[in-house]
């Protein structure tokens, strides 16, 4: 499917979008824009993208998302390993690692940066098993293949692609600030979090700033709340 031409005040809100990111000190190479998308063969819709993934970018999130939450870790952590994994298959292509591999291996890693703790090798292997056979064996009828020192290896693979830049911002700092000056935390904030979390099934973190995100969100959540 051919990507079809932005109207011409799309293209100059983008532009003006890039002078804030690139204002604002956003300019760490992981925020690429839709200009820049389309320029790598990509083909995005508004804030979702057709190829090169072909489904996988949107199911692949669910799966880490079980994964953490088998693995009981925090939201922050698997939205981190959300942003591991999109990073890495926005430069590389699926056929270069296992995204069955790559999966329990962005949250290897986004478990260690986030501080959260190692997650022990054995409970890592026993829960990218379980969730593989009960959550989704429709679409991985076998076995997890992997083990640690697979994982391992991939994780050398990641960080070498991210140039050991692992610290992530997420739309949820700025989001909470936003609430609390409207002062309506009580009303809007698990909505607006909730709806943040999923953008994280589609490429927004790819395209957009955190700030952006956030604001977006809570728009959409003043709207649904008829505010």
């Amino acid at each position: 499917m051919g990507c079809r031409p932005l109207p011409l005040s799309v293209a100059v809100a983008e532009q003006s979008l890039a002078d804030l990111i690139r204002d604002r000190g956003y300019t760490t190479g992981w925020v690429y824009g839709r200009s820049a998308g389309r320029s790598a063969g990509w083909c995005f819709f508004i804030g979702a993208s057709c190829v090169p993934w072909q489904g996988t970018s949107g199911r692949a999130p669910i799966i880490i998302q079980a994964l953490g939450e088998h693995l009981k870790l925090r939201q922050q952590v698997i939205a981190t390993a959300t942003v591991y994994f999109k990073r890495f298959y926005a430069r590389y292509s699926l056929k270069s690692i296992d995204p069955v591999l790559m999966a329990p291996t962005c949250v290897f890693l986004a478990s260690k940066v986030e501080e959260f703790g190692v997650v022990s090798n054995t409970r890592l292997i026993s829960a990218a098993t379980s969730v593989l056979k009960t959550r989704f064996s429709y679409a991985f009828p076998k076995e997890f293949p992997y083990r640690m020192n697979h994982i391992l290896e991939c994780e050398f693979y990641l960080l070498e692609l991210m140039d050991c830049c692992l610290i992530v911002y997420h739309p949820y700092r700025p989001l909470l600030q936003y609430v609390q000056d409207m002062g309506q935390e009580d009303m809007l904030l698990p909505l607006a979090w909730r709806i943040v979390n999923d953008t994280y099934r589609t490429d927004l973190c790819l395209l957009y700033p955190p700030f952006m995100i956030a604001l977006v969100r809570l728009i959409l959540a003043c709207e649904l709340s008829i505010i």
